[in-house]
């Protein structure tokens, strides 16, 4: 297993949305394999390959607290936000050393195909949930300051308030 680079701000690829990953096969576990190595070295729960330059429909997450094995998530739609929210505090890798109150919805039913090639839903919540939103936004081209700018817009003033 290989170190990749992270691919940071203000590095333009990080606003590429993601292509679909045609092919799902053996080909994939050494990349798989790197970005696990990768996301465990550099401190990361979550890593997007377009973090490490590659542009594809590919995430790793491992938020786990048994001897579960990290997940591969490849080709991900999100079906339903739920219809709370919860804050917490967020990083990210491609940003180091920013880290901000977020808000997002605290469950997600989430498609994808696994690495082995199967088709599969998951209904996600907590952390989980938090960290696939993360990373699904990487692969749609957006970054968590996007976040944080539209939170932190100003309400336009109205004429009436001029007066």
């Amino acid at each position: 297993m290989k170190l990749m680079e992270i691919v940071k701000v203000p590095d333009e690829r990080l606003r590429q949305k993601s292509s679909p990953i045609d092919c799902v096969d053996n080909s994939l576990k050494p990349l798989v394999d790197d970005m696990i190595y990768t996301m465990h070295r550099v401190g990361g729960i979550g890593l997007a390959a377009i973090q490490v330059g590659i542009p594809k429909r590919l995430m790793v997450i491992d938020v786990r607290e048994d001897n579960s094995e990290p997940i591969c998530i490849i080709n991900p739609v999100i079906l339903r936000f739920g219809d709370n929210t919860n804050t917490m505090q967020e990083g990210c890798l491609s940003i180091p050393e920013c880290v901000v109150n977020m808000v997002r919805p605290s469950e997600v039913v989430l498609e994808y195909t696994t690495l082995s090639g199967e088709k599969v839903t998951c209904d996600a919540s907590g952390i989980l949930a938090r960290v696939i939103q993360h990373e699904f936004d990487h692969l749609e081209g957006k970054l968590l300051l996007d976040h944080v700018v539209a939170d932190n817009r100003q309400k336009p003033v109205q004429e009436s308030e001029l007066r």
